[in-house]
């Protein structure tokens, strides 16, 4: 089986962003400026504003642009008519928790049989899609990815 070396990094960025309630980017904004606010237990002024700003962006920044990039894969499958990949990310990865992510391959591989059994799907056309949604998230986080042009080519 050819490695794929973004596996475990996507699939917990759709983890993490399932575990936070599915922010959008902007409601994810608000409340990480509120927490860097409190946490540094800053008062209202022009230079409370711009540390708070400085802190989320230092502290938050690679969680931002997972939660980002997940939005942007999410949406894009929706508006490309790709209902059945978004799907299936919801039916698998939205449903595992952190914990659960521990005891991963067995963990995975039950949801992915519990998500085929209940949509008539073969459990080979669900690990596909779900790489499709994967490689979509690396390419939205930048992520270095070889198989990108062999993904457009046989989409």
């Amino acid at each position: 089986m050819k490695k794929d070396f973004i596996r475990d990094y996507a699939t917990a960025a759709f983890i993490i962003y399932s575990e936070m309630g599915k922010p959008s980017d902007d409601k994810l904004y608000k409340e990480l400026y509120v927490y860097a606010i409190e946490k540094c237990g800053l008062k209202s002024s022009e230079k409370a504003h711009d540390l708070a700003i400085m802190s989320v962006q230092y502290d938050y920044g690679p969680l931002i642009a997972d939660i980002e990039a997940v939005n942007t894969t999410i949406s894009q499958l929706r508006n490309n008519g790709l209902n059945d990949i978004e799907k299936a990310v919801d039916g698998v990865y939205f449903k595992i928790t952190q914990k659960e992510n521990e005891l991963r391959k067995r963990n995975f591989s039950n949801m992915v049989r519990n998500y085929a059994c209940e949509n008539a799907i073969s459990e080979k056309d669900i690990y596909v899609k779900l790489k499709i949604a994967r490689t979509l998230f690396a390419y939205n986080r930048g992520l270095r990815i070889p198989d990108y042009a062999y993904f457009l080519r046989n989409k």
